[in-house]
């Protein structure tokens, strides 16, 4: 009798394990959701600007896939190993462009084993705009008074570099005219010779 129960009770073990390992493993109908996916531009830092064009909104959006397969392979996936690549190679002009990405799965997971059921967005909406360079003056603005006896020699100012070159999309860098740098003179003493932060402004002396 002894012997039938644990006959029968490891009948139930082997059996029950045999289906967690069949649903939680092995099982090909799985799915999952990998969420918050990056894309990967290729070609961007030497194609595009090779056209002179630059990506200006649309580079952080993520990707959200509803996949299915074996629950093995379903385990190894995450946001860090799905890679989405984006091809670059047929933007030759600015505007809005709708373009797809190619999921591509860790080397581990066998090919074709993953089946992606929906993609959230199908497409990624990027905003290509013209690369501008241009060269503008570096202006010098001062405010304050130094203490009497003293003289500050606004007219005779040193740069070591009077113009400097920008480059950015076209609709930004066409507005701007100079770089602004602002130095208080209050209470001043000595001879200058710092390091100063610049502002990009327009012409009427307004930040860009």
């Amino acid at each position: 009798m002894k012997n039938k129960i644990w006959s029968l009770l490891l009948s139930v073990v082997l059996a029950t394990g045999l289906w967690m390992y069949v649903t939680t493993t092995v099982s090909p109908d799985s799915k999952t959701t990998v969420s918050d996916i990056p894309v990967v531009f290729e070609g961007e830092s030497w194609l595009l600007e090779n056209r002179n064009l630059m990506i200006t909104d649309g580079k952080d959006t993520t990707v959200d896939l509803d996949v299915s397969g074996n629950r093995t392979d379903l385990n190894k996936l995450n946001r860090s190993n799905v890679v989405l690549k984006i091809d670059l190679t047929k933007v030759y002009e600015a505007g809005k462009i709708n373009l797809t990405y190619t999921p591509g799965f860790p080397p581990d997971v066998p090919s074709g084993a993953i089946t992606v059921e929906n993609r959230s967005p199908a497409a990624i909406t990027l905003t290509v705009e013209k690369r501008l360079t241009k060269e503008i003056p570096v202006n010098v603005v001062f405010s304050g008074a130094v203490p009497e006896n003293f003289i500050a020699d606004t007219e005779n100012v040193v740069l070591d570099y009077p113009a400097i070159n920008i480059k950015g999309p076209a609709s930004v860098v066409e507005r701007i005219a100079k770089a602004r740098i602002d130095i208080d003179l209050e209470d001043r003493t000595e001879s200058l010779s710092e390091t100063y932060r610049f502002t990009l402004c327009d012409e009427e002396d307004n930040p860009v």
